[in-house]
């Protein structure tokens, strides 16, 4: 008998989700990284935003708002392998 596999708990799209930088890339419009933002509960959606590699976290909340927060909301959940202070200091 099939049963119903229960969503997530939040109501927001990409309530869960992970964040990592894709650095030295060859240089396109002056951008040489790719800041890759996943949501890995649901459907592995992914957003991809072009940045330069001298970043900071203050750039990257920006991009972040700019780019992500604008269409999908706060999540409720962030993963990165950039250390325990870059989160809340970027968001």
């Amino acid at each position: 008998m099939l049963q119903s596999i229960p969503g997530p708990s939040s109501n927001q799209f990409f309530a869960h989700y992970l964040i990592d930088f894709i650095t030295s890339l060859l240089s396109s419009k002056s951008y040489d990284s790719i800041l890759s933002i996943v949501n890995y509960k649901i459907n592995k959606e992914i957003v991809l935003i072009s940045y330069k590699k001298t970043i900071i976290a203050d750039s990257t909340a920006i991009l972040f708002l700019n780019h992500f927060y604008h269409y999908f909301d706060l999540p409720d959940k962030v993963i990165s392998d950039q250390g325990s202070q870059f989160v809340p200091k970027s968001f």
